[in-house]
């Protein structure tokens, strides 16, 4: 799990998920995320995104960044 803050951009924190780059894996915890914080996108409080290898998760605040750490780390 890499974490990177981004403070001048609307989704401040970002958490890669490296090792957990299956199709399964990242629809619970997508699932998981639209259960707790509603649904994603560009205009709400946390969206997802994939890398070359990894599944990314981008959140506004940082309250939410490590709930989501605690859960899936």
């Amino acid at each position: 799990m890499i974490t990177t803050r981004h403070p001048k951009r609307k989704f401040k924190y970002k958490i890669t998920l490296e090792q957990a780059y299956t199709h399964e894996f990242t629809h619970q915890v997508r699932l998981w995320c639209n259960a707790v914080f509603g649904a994603s996108g560009h205009s709400n409080v946390w969206r997802f995104g994939w890398t070359e290898q990894s599944g990314a998760y981008y959140f506004q605040n940082e309250k939410d960044a490590v709930f989501f750490t605690l859960r899936w780390a």
